[in-house]
């Protein structure tokens, strides 16, 4: 049996801006490293990936001196990018964020398209069995599923959800899209949460995966 006596890198910060996340476990690339830092992004064979290839974020810290190459990678959920940077170096490429459509990153420069300000669409929430949503701009024009796909890139997505009895603010914490490539997306799965609304899945446009 061994005992680790000295691993400084055992102790990561937490990256993660809300407990709702789902990680895959990645056997690691270590060729050459010591340590690879939780909120550095990887790719699907376990290596450092800052570009298109990225499948995730790590978690926590891989080091040698804790005698596994198995990492948890976030796949889904929302990752506090400042917190992830200042703990592993990396600065994620707008090229990464584009690959991780299911990963929100708040804080400075939250997506792509940086800034903090969050695009609000109007949810209405009709009490019909079953029950309908009308999802439009503020200024109640119609939404496109390129609009929220692109929205979601570039920075946080939020839902204002009303019906008669309520209204309130939720957070779009991940979205799943379909189309040809993210320049032409035809349909767009929205996870939503809020307090009074709990777990919402919305559909705008061609989307054929279940519900």
């Amino acid at each position: 049996m061994s005992i680790i006596t000295d691993c400084p890198y055992i102790c990561a910060p937490n990256i993660m801006d809300t407990p709702d996340h789902a990680t895959k476990t990645v056997v690691l690339d270590m060729t050459g490293k010591t340590v690879i830092k939780a909120g550095t992004p990887i790719s699907a064979d376990g290596k450092v990936a800052n570009d298109e290839t990225a499948i995730g974020i790590l978690l926590q810290d891989c080091h040698a001196c804790l005698g596994t190459r198995r990492g948890l990678v976030v796949i889904s959920g929302r990752i506090k990018q400042d917190v992830a940077k200042n703990h592993s170096g990396v600065t994620i490429s707008d090229e990464a964020k584009a690959a991780l459509i299911n990963i929100t990153f708040t804080g400075d420069g939250a997506r792509a398209g940086g800034g903090g300000v969050a695009t609000k669409y109007i949810l209405t929430i009709e009490n019909t069995d079953p029950k309908t949503y009308t999802i439009a701009h503020e200024d109640g024009s119609a939404v496109t599923p390129q609009e929220v796909h692109d929205a979601f890139m570039s920075g946080p997505v939020m839902l204002e959800v009303g019906n008669d009895n309520f209204h309130e603010d939720s957070h779009v914490t991940s979205i799943d899209w379909q189309g040809s490539s993210p320049a032409a997306v035809e349909g767009v799965a929205i996870f939503a949460t809020g307090a009074q609304a709990g777990s919402m899945y919305i559909t705008i446009g061609d989307v054929s995966m279940g519900s």
